[in-house]
């Protein structure tokens, strides 16, 4: 018993040592942070294929101060009008690392990367997200997903409300 109790305690204080230091790595992206990420997303990562405009939803899995980076789940959907109906275009889902510079604070996205589909897809998790976002990207959920379309629906509502207004 008492065997077990000293690797509890040793376990609990490696996980709380090693919470630290990764906070102290990372980067923090505050609201107005959030918004040059959106942007950057929908300008940037999805061509429209059908004239329409990009419109995206976002998870931060983590950053790395050190290198400049921010590594995200993006959920990115193209809405288009036919007559006067709002479709939707072309889509992605999936991980994402965007290259960010620190300036007083602020981000400033310098472009990004993403993982190859099929074979490399894993190779390339495994060399550019850091080893404590690999679960989550291996078993983002659609409980996640549905998340972010949420989010998307109510962007979609105010794309509507603009183009009609």
């Amino acid at each position: 018993m008492e065997r077990k109790r000293k690797f509890l305690v040793l376990f609990i204080s490696a996980f709380l040592v090693l919470s630290l230091y990764y906070k102290n790595k990372s980067i923090n992206v505050s609201n107005s942070d959030k918004l040059v990420i959106e942007d950057y997303l929908n300008n940037n990562i999805l061509k429209p294929q059908f004239g329409g405009k990009v419109i995206s939803a976002f998870e931060i899995l983590g950053s790395n101060k050190d290198n400049g980076e921010i590594f995200l789940w993006a959920l990115l959907t193209e809405y288009y009008m036919d007559g006067n109906n709002l479709e939707m275009g072309t889509g992605r889902s999936g991980p994402i690392v965007l290259n960010v510079e620190l300036i007083d604070d602020h981000i400033k996205i310098k472009g990004y990367v993403q993982p190859r589909d099929g074979s490399y897809y894993s190779k390339d998790i495994e060399k550019m997200f850091p080893l404590l976002t690999h679960n989550k990207i291996y078993n983002y959920s659609s409980k996640h997903i549905d998340k972010l379309i949420r989010i998307l629906d109510m962007k979609k509502e105010e794309l509507l409300n603009k183009k009609f207004t």
